[in-house]
């Protein structure tokens, strides 16, 4: 394993330590028709694998708003324009 990869390893494991929480960068629409404002941060519920027979590394990412628990995103994957919509949250 490299050098990059133990630190990305590493990366994860804070974040997930410190809650799993990702930051609103950009207004988007949540599941439900709720909207997400820039700053909005949001908390990991829960990971769920998905078509284990196939891609047995994916999962679902559900997400719920620190400011209202109420308000929930599901991310079925990442993509490359994520980056640009989200932050994690490691202090």
């Amino acid at each position: 394993m490299t050098k990059n990869a133990l630190l990305d390893i590493s990366q994860i494991g804070n974040w997930l330590w410190q809650g799993g929480r990702i930051r609103v960068l950009q207004t988007i629409q949540a599941n439900g028709g709720a909207v997400l404002s820039s700053g909005d941060i949001l908390r990991l519920d829960r990971l769920v694998p998905y078509d284990i027979e196939t891609t047995p590394r994916l999962c679902g990412m559900y997400f719920v708003s620190q400011a209202d628990p109420s308000v929930k995103l599901y991310l079925s994957g990442w993509h490359t324009g994520d980056a640009a919509r989200f932050e994690l949250v490691i202090e």
